[in-house]
């Protein structure tokens, strides 16, 4: 009953009947909209590591950033007004979808030197750890002290060559075959 104390009406929707909650669905169109653009970028600027394998990160980033972003007639962000909480994200935490990253500090990362893919923050963590996906590996892991390349400068082959190690996560995540050689 706490929907009628709150001035609220419940109303359902006819299947496949869209139109009939049209704010819902321009929302997750603009989210998936913003999702395909990030992906689409990162393609674009590092072909030989991203394929559309990660979709739901870019979802998952868009829906975030979506979700933390105050509109433009608003003041709060749709999670402010949500929670009825003044959270300002820090802004200097988000990035660019699948920019090239590196971890830093190696006595903290066990000493191996990682070089990975951003995938965004992690869901269960603080704004500052990362999700970040293993060129070598094809795992991803959260992380805290990394090395952001935003501009995607380092994805660029030089006179000597990739400057980037090879990407193997796709062949690791059996999401396409392993070289022979």
């Amino acid at each position: 009953m706490e929907i009628q104390h709150a001035n609220q009406e419940l109303t359902l929707c006819g299947v496949n009947a869209h139109f009939q909650n049209g704010v819902a669905e321009k929302q997750i169109r603009d989210i998936q909209d913003m999702a395909r653009t990030m992906l689409l970028h990162a393609q674009r600027r590092w072909p030989q590591a991203i394929a559309i394998h990660l979709w739901l990160y870019a979802l998952q980033m868009a829906n975030d950033m979506h979700n933390s972003t105050p509109k433009r007639a608003l003041t709060q962000s749709p999670l402010e007004l949500f929670s009825q909480v003044s959270i300002k994200p820090t802004m200097r935490h988000f990035h660019h979808f699948s920019c090239p990253v590196y971890m830093l500090h190696e006595a903290l990362q066990a000493g191996c030197k990682m070089m990975g893919i951003y995938l965004g923050m992690s869901p269960q963590h603080a704004q500052s750890v990362g999700l970040v996906l293993s060129l070598t590996t094809g795992l991803f892991s959260p992380q805290f002290h990394l090395s952001f390349d935003d501009l995607f400068e380092t994805t660029s082959k030089n006179e000597k060559g990739s400057l980037l190690p090879e990407s193997l996560w796709q062949e690791k995540s059996y999401f396409k075959a392993p070289l022979k050689e």
